[in-house]
C-alpha cells in the first residue's frame, strides 16, 4: 500500500479578509526514465538494457497503435486512447474530419489502480 504525505497550506485572497486553508499532497522530485528504468532493472531482476529495450520498445507500440485508432489496456494500469472533439453541422456533407477542433489522449485507470490509489494511507506532516 502507498503513503502520500499530506500538508496544509495558508493562504490570503485580499489583504483585510480572512484566511483559507488549503489541504495538498507532499510532492518529490520527477522521477526521469533513467531511474526509471534503474527501478524495473532491480525490481525484476534483468539487466538494465534489457529493461530499457523493453519499456523503449512497450512506449513505441502504445504510441504506435494509439496514433492508429486502437485503445491499448494494460493489466493492472488501465486503458489509453485518443478522442477527439467536433463541431456538430446541421448537414451531413459539412461533417467531417476538418469539424475536429480538439484531440486528446485519455487515460481510464484500471479498477486496481483505483482501489489502490483510494486505499493509500494519507499522513499528515
Amino acid at each position: 500500500m502507498g503513503k502520500v504525505f499530506i500538508k496544509v497550506k495558508e493562504q490570503f485572497f485580499k489583504p483585510g479578509e480572512s484566511q483559507m486553508f488549503f489541504t495538498k499532497s507532499v510532492t518529490y522530485s520527477k522521477i526521469g526514465f533513467d531511474q526509471l528504468i534503474e527501478h524495473i532493472a532491480k525490481d525484476s531482476g534483468m539487466s538494465e538494457g534489457a529493461c530499457e529495450g523493453a519499456v523503449r520498445s512497450i512506449i513505441k507500440q502504445v504510441e504506435e497503435m494509439v496514433l492508429n485508432g486502437h485503445t491499448i489496456f494494460i493489466k493492472n494500469l488501465g486503458s489509453f486512447k485518443m478522442s477527439i472533439s467536433a463541431k456538430a453541422p446541421l448537414v451531413s456533407d459539412e461533417a467531417g474530419a476538418k469539424q475536429v477542433y480538439r484531440r486528446r489522449l485519455l487515460f481510464h485507470p484500471s479498477e486496481k489502480l483505483k482501489d489502490e490509489v483510494e486505499n493509500t494511507e494519507l499522513v499528515s506532516v
